[in-house]
């Protein structure tokens, strides 16, 4: 398929790039390229620079839940923070009761919180149909906001935003 729509690159396994007629070049993606794709159109990266953008993006990993699967459980420890991709999360606390105090859906992150702060998780986070996510590790997320100051901050507002 010919087309300009880079929506369309996560449906590609290749990109080849042709110049009156003749190709200059012919890439196999990966995931690094995909969720790099991904992370672009979001307000939370937005700020980053390429190679800022490409680090984070080559750090993650992606993850599947299905509906009703417990992604954090309040109490833990902070080990993950995640990005979603595909679906909708519940966010639940012990003190609330069963309805959930936020839901989560594309392009929206959790898991943030006990990691900046070096705390337990403060709730229950329950996949509510099919989730996608985009996982970094603990020492990765650090990795990341220790190199990127904007998207520290964009973080740090998150989490700010949420106390």
């Amino acid at each position: 398929m010919v087309t300009h729509d880079t929506r369309l690159i996560e449906l590609a396994d290749r990109v080849v790039n042709m110049v009156d007629g003749r190709i200059t070049s012919n890439v196999v993606l990966n995931e690094a390229v995909i969720i790099c794709e991904f992370l672009r159109g979001l307000p939370l990266f937005e700020k980053l620079s390429p190679t800022e953008l490409a680090n984070v993006a080559g750090r993650m990993k992606s993850v599947t839940f299905d509906a009703n699967d417990v992604v954090l459980r309040e109490g833990d420890s902070g080990e993950e923070f995640f990005l979603i991709r595909e679906g909708k999360v519940g966010v639940f606390q012990s003190e609330a009761g069963q309805e959930p105090i936020a839901t989560l859906g594309i392009g929206q992150c959790f898991g943030e919180q006990a990691l900046i702060t070096d705390r337990p998780r403060n709730a229950t986070v329950v996949a509510q149909e099919r989730l996608i996510a985009y996982r970094l590790a603990k020492h990765d997320f650090r990795t990341a906001i220790d190199a990127s100051a904007s998207f520290r901050e964009q973080l740090y507002q998150i989490y700010f935003q949420r106390q």
